[in-house]
């Protein structure tokens, strides 16, 4: 997985800035290449907070990348919302729209990854970000084109709801990471 790559390249990173300034310039004299260019651990000598920064952003980009990869069927099907009917079994026991399984999966893979290998502050600032970046998604991309019959209303309140619960471990309350589709099954729910 690519963010369990970053997540180590990060560790490796932080763990690095932790170490005292004489111990990293002693390093970053080996870590020159034969063109004598700058090492990483000059780079995390002088601005470790900007290295922290990039890793972050890396792992935000992949992530969403690829969860925006995967939902590419669920984005494309945005019609099916208008369409949908409600059977009596629906709403007892309604399933997920099978066309966003493989994006959840993948998701909640990449969370689990970085659950297990970053530190709290890093994942809490990331989890935030990448919530931020697919509800910015699912809402200009579905929300704003999509037409929802009542069914197709409840499909989406109960994909929604499967999405929110996979930030529960990055956010104490992950409706509000989720605000604008959030606020939008609220509105759509409405008599």
């Amino acid at each position: 997985y690519a963010a369990d790559r970053a997540a180590d390249r990060f560790i490796d990173a932080d763990a690095r800035a932790d170490r005292d300034a004489d111990s990293l310039a002693a390093r970053a004299l080996d870590l020159r290449d034969h063109r004598g260019r700058r090492g990483l651990a000059q780079v995390v000598q002088r601005d470790p907070r900007a290295l922290l920064r990039q890793l972050e952003d890396g792992i935000v980009e992949s992530v969403t990348r690829e969860f925006e990869s995967a939902c590419g069927p669920y984005l494309a099907n945005y019609r099916d919302f208008r369409l949908a009917t409600v059977e009596l079994d629906d709403l007892i026991s309604m399933d997920l729209s099978p066309t966003l399984c493989k994006a959840l999966a993948s998701l909640n893979a990449q969370i689990h990854g970085m659950c297990a290998s970053l530190p709290l502050a890093s994942l809490r600032r990331i989890g935030q970000r990448i919530a931020t970046a697919i509800d910015d998604l699912l809402y200009s991309r579905l929300v704003r084109r999509a037409t929802f019959s009542s069914g197709g209303v409840r499909q989406f309140v109960r994909d929604v709801g499967a999405l929110a619960a996979l930030f529960v471990s990055l956010s104490a309350q992950p409706h509000s990471a989720l605000r604008q589709l959030h606020e939008s099954c609220q509105l759509l729910v409405l008599p």
